[in-house]
């Protein structure tokens, strides 16, 4: 029989293609996921040389790259800072998504309240 019960996932993606964030546009990256079902997910995004007064980043999950069909939609937190580095942060927000299939990718999209910041990393972890 078997092994029963909730399976912890994770997925990483280093934001190479995204860097400087601002207030002004969302910017997205794309994460694909190995499992079809996360519940109890938490997604976390990391940041640094953040500048201008940013205190918060408002993050959105989409199915879809043109970030038209949200699965998650804007939800806002505080930029938690490095003890160590005042211009280094991140932001972590529990989600519940349901993703139709393993191998999906899904669209993570942050933006500002201020300022500037690099988006250096975004994970999503979940229960299957």
């Amino acid at each position: 029989m078997g092994q029963m019960g909730n399976y912890k996932h994770s997925s990483e993606e280093a934001v190479a293609s995204v860097t400087a964030i601002n207030a002004l546009t969302m910017l997205r990256k794309g994460v694909t996921l190995p499992q079809k079902t996360l519940i109890q997910s938490s997604v976390f995004i990391n940041v640094t040389d953040i500048a201008g007064g940013s205190t918060k980043i408002t993050m959105r999950i989409t199915s879809d790259a043109a970030g038209d069909i949200s699965l998650v939609p804007d939800t806002e937190a505080d930029i938690s800072l490095g003890l160590t580095t005042a211009t280094s942060g991140s932001v972590v927000y529990k989600t519940d998504i349901v993703v139709p299939s393993p191998g999906t990718t899904i669209y993570v999209w942050a933006k500002l309240d201020a300022g500037t910041a690099n988006w250096q990393t975004v994970s999503v972890t979940g229960l299957e």
